[in-house]
């Protein structure tokens, strides 16, 4: 998971806003969301930490109702972060009042970042060694949202999964998606 050592991302004094693009047809992306979002929380970096999809649960209007003050948007996805600003723009512009006045400001997605392979690595790694296994044994599964009219989704996942296959030490490394083959569910 991003750690603020490695994003900059850290401002106590600021609330960040995780948003995910979801899925319609997965609803448990939004459970993965929330995870992650409880994670981000129970390491105190930031004033607050507020959670929103964009087609799923917990809906990214509800979080918006929270906020107040400086807002970091940070996008839970691959790549498009014109998605999420788009999509949160629109939201606000719809709303007539919200409680407090806030300021967003969008920060690069997660899956942007160059670490994300070395991320996913130490966390199959723990996942590994929890179950008594090596990580030569195991095959590492990088799951994104995907789009076949968007390819950036695919690309972004496709680059991290030949980062991971050039350590060579997991038995394999595969990519799947929520919206377009390989699927996630069939694998």
């Amino acid at each position: 998971m991003p750690e603020c050592n490695k994003f900059s991302l850290c401002n106590f004094d600021q609330a960040i806003l995780l948003v995910g693009h979801g899925s319609s047809s997965q609803p448990m992306s939004g459970e993965i969301l929330l995870e992650y979002g409880q994670y981000m929380s129970s390491r105190g970096y930031f004033r607050k930490i507020e959670v929103g999809a964009i087609l799923c649960t917990p809906p990214l209007i509800n979080a918006l109702q929270t906020l107040k003050g400086s807002v970091r948007v940070l996008p839970v996805m691959m790549s498009n972060r014109h998605i999420v600003r788009d999509s949160t723009n629109e939201l606000v512009e719809r709303e007539d009042e919200f409680p407090s006045p806030f300021q967003l400001s969008f920060l690069d997605p997660v899956g942007e970042a160059e670490e994300i392979s070395s991320i996913a690595y130490s966390v199959a790694q723990d996942a590994a060694a929890d179950r008594g296994w090596g990580i030569s044994e195991i095959t590492i599964n990088l799951v994104a949202h995907g789009s076949t009219r968007r390819p950036a989704s695919r690309m972004m996942t496709e680059h991290h999964a030949r980062n991971l296959e050039l350590t060579r030490k997991c038995q394999n490394v595969l990519v799947s998606y929520l919206e377009e083959p390989p699927f996630f569910q069939t694998l």
